[in-house]
């Protein structure tokens, strides 16, 4: 199913509705509840935060924060992310009681498929 668009206010509204669990309790709490919330539901968590961003700036990735900033929150770097939303979800998921990974579609997707089967 595709989002369907809410609003064209750019960056920092919630500009899709769509069915992302993650979108709900960023929405709600903020994005420092991200490890707290995943640590309820899961022992580890892989998260596309593209999703989260898309949800919160829209489709089109001009809008989102800079490129620098997701790599860095990739990376768990939340001193090196600029977009104070983002250093708000990279710390929370740095100091989440659970391990968690943010990354693309290539992390949750083939990323993951390919960890999870192993050498050779």
């Amino acid at each position: 199913m595709r989002p369907t668009p809410v609003s064209s206010a750019g960056c920092g509204a919630d500009t899709w509705r769509g069915g992302s669990s993650s979108r709900r309790f960023t929405r709600t709490s903020g994005p420092g509840s991200l490890g707290t919330h995943l640590a309820t539901l899961a022992d580890g968590a892989l998260i596309d935060s593209r999703v989260l961003l898309a949800h919160r700036c829209g489709a089109d990735e001009g809008a989102w924060p800079r490129a620098e900033d997701r790599f860095a929150s990739d990376l768990l770097l939340p001193d090196a992310v600029a977009d104070p939303w983002l250093r708000d979800l990279t710390r929370a998921a740095a100091e989440a009681p659970i391990p968690v990974l943010l990354g693309g579609h290539t992390l949750v997707g083939p990323g993951a498929r390919l960890v999870a089967r192993g050498p050779g």
